[in-house]
Parts: C-alpha cells; structure tokens; sequence
C-alpha cells in the first residue's frame, strides 16, 4: 500500500522542512511548554486554563551527598523564613532544580542572577558556605493545557506537545509514555498493510480522555496541597505562622527527616521514597 509522506515545517530541519511517512511531535519544557511545531498544522490548538501559580525554576549543581546519604527523598519541600520551594534530585546527588514561588507581575528573571539563586539554595540546604553552581533560572507556571486534538492525518502529539499537567503527582511522563506507546504500533500496522488508516483514528478516542482525567487529578492535587499552607508565597509566612503560635521562628536544621513524610513510589523496584518536609536539608544523625 502506498502511503504518501507527510511535509511539515520544523525549525532547523532546514528550509525543505522534513518529511516522513509518520511524525510523532513530543517537544515541550518538563511539561511546562506546549510550543511544538506541530501545533500549527490546522486544526490543532490549546484548551487551556489560567495558571494556578507560577514558579522560578533554579537548575543547579551541588553536592549534597552529606545531605542525602541514607534518606533517598524524590523532592524536599523547603519552609523557613528566607525561602520556601522544593529542592528536586534528578540524581540524587549533585544535579538539582530549587522551585520556589515567583510573581511575573511584579518580578523577572533578571531579577534573580546566579549570586541571588545560590544564596536562596544555601539557605534552603542550611549550609552557608556550600559550593553551589548555578546553571539556569527559568519561569514556569502551575495549569493545563491540552491541545484541542492530538492528531492531523499520520501526525501525532505525544506528552507534552499533547498536554500540560501540573507537577502534581507525576502523572505528565506517565500519561506521556502510554501516549507514545499508542502511535509506536498503530502506524506501523497501517504501513505495513496490515490495517487500514480508521486504527490511526482510535489514537484520539484512547488518549484524550486519559489527559483530561489526568490534568483534573493533577488539579486537585495542587488545589489540596496549595489548602496545607506549605505552598508559601511571602517571604515571611512561616516565622508569622510560628509567631502567631506563640513559638520562636525556626530557622536551623529540622532535627527531624520531616514534619510530614508522603511516600513515593522509588525508581528502582522494592525501595521506597520520601517527600521530606525539613526547615532545611539537615544532615543525617
């Protein structure tokens, strides 16, 4: 069966552009851009809601190891009265993002240079003198966005291209690596003649329903942990809360791992992690 190519603009592909029997578009920035190429063929576009909360994503090299040792947490949610946000492990050792509450109305970028996030990241770990590598300081935002359709012709958005999910749960890389799954096999059934091009179809009846499910759930699960207070966005808000309490703020090492401890399920099978919840990130006893 002769199947006609697909031609679509890609920047960088040069000024033909690219051409294939099948495209899958999967770009965006963890879950946080929906600015695929593939976005502007017809038809295809965003449902998408106000943010719920924005954020200034700090990517930074540090070795926390004397932090970490023994206590393999997924994300530390950081809350003392210099800075709040959640400290992120990609590898549990040297490589971390710091997220911390930022106001795009009344601030930029800019106003955030390396010297500022390092110091914002030694408070958050509780070490003054730590050596801390600052790669980058990007804004992102907490909402959903969902293309319209999810695919034109042999065309398909997968993950991120497809949605935008709070980072609420994890459900955006899981939701995206069942939506690859699902275009991996159907055209190449299609192109070795062993179906016809409705099974190509089936794509959106599957996997739509599945991102909208998924970006309520992520919703919901920003909207009850934004209701635990622990997304502070002033400065202030823990020492007045401990004030208030009749309590001298904190701002040493927690003695603890965490006032509270959610489980994560761990990446390596049968090891189990943990958020921990500390003033700081102090080192184990």
């Amino acid at each position: 069966m002769a199947v006609p190519d697909v031609d679509v603009p890609v920047v960088g592909a040069g000024p033909a552009g690219l051409s294939a029997a099948v495209l899958l578009g999967r770009l965006g920035r963890l879950g946080i851009d929906t600015r695929s190429p593939v976005r502007t063929l017809p038809g295809i576009g965003n449902d998408e809601i106000a943010p719920v909360g924005h954020l200034l994503d700090v990517y930074f090299d540090a070795d926390l190891t004397a932090y970490t040792r023994g206590r393999p947490y997924a994300v530390w949610r950081i809350l003392n009265p210099q800075t709040q946000g959640a400290l992120i492990a990609p590898d549990g050792s040297t490589r971390w993002t710091y997220n911390l509450a930022f106001d795009p109305e009344r601030e930029s970028p800019a106003d955030y240079p390396a010297k500022r996030c390092a110091e914002l990241i030694r408070h958050a770990v509780g070490a003054p003198d730590l050596a801390v590598r600052v790669r980058s300081a990007l804004p992102s935002q907490l909402g959903i966005a969902i293309a319209k359709r999810f695919r034109s012709g042999r065309v398909f958005l997968v993950g991120d291209a497809a949605h935008r999910f709070p980072p609420t749960g994890g459900f955006g890389m899981n939701t995206g690596v069942r939506d690859a799954h699902n275009p991996a096999w159907k055209p190449a059934a299609v192109l070795r003649g062993q179906a016809g091009e409705d099974l190509l179809a089936s794509y959106e009846a599957e996997r739509v329903p599945v991102a909208r499910f998924n970006a309520a759930q992520s919703m919901r699960n920003a909207e009850r942990m934004a209701g635990t207070g622990v997304l502070f966005t002033e400065p202030g808000a823990p020492a007045a809360i401990e004030d208030a309490a009749g309590h001298e703020p904190r701002t040493g090492p927690a003695t603890a791992v965490g006032h509270r401890a959610a489980r994560m399920r761990a990446a390596a099978p049968g090891r189990a992690r943990r958020c921990g919840w500390p003033t700081t990130m102090a080192p184990p006893t």
